[in-house]
């Protein structure tokens, strides 16, 4: 926000602002539709469970605006127990990249 980096702590982010901050909130009413569905899972999941619920809310599931379609170009889940993430590219769930995080802020493909 005006240069200034932000922190906000959460479990799930989605296409709008959580910042406490002016611009909190800003964002479609399918962003917001996506997060309380991704809030609203309660307990632990597994690395697939996650990719299914991540599959579930990606924007290709959502009514589309005339004219226009919107695609959720990236999803990534964390596991900090494993320090490892898996990305996933332009809705597709079935394939993802591995990562190992490492400390000194760099990364390996797993």
């Amino acid at each position: 926000m005006d240069g200034e980096m932000l922190v906000t702590e959460t479990k799930v982010v989605t296409n709008h602002s959580l910042a406490d901050c002016e611009k909190q909130g800003v964002g479609s009413e399918q962003s917001h539709l996506r997060f309380d569905t991704l809030s609203a899972h309660t307990g632990p999941a597994d690395e697939m469970g996650v990719r299914d619920l991540l599959e579930f809310v990606a924007q290709k599931n959502y009514p589309q605006t005339v004219g226009s379609y919107e695609k959720t170009m990236w999803s990534i889940a964390y596991c900090p127990e494993g320090r490892c993430a898996d990305f996933y590219f332009a809705e597709n769930y079935e394939h993802s990249y591995g990562m190992l995080l490492l400390e000194k802020g760099s990364f390996l493909k797993r």
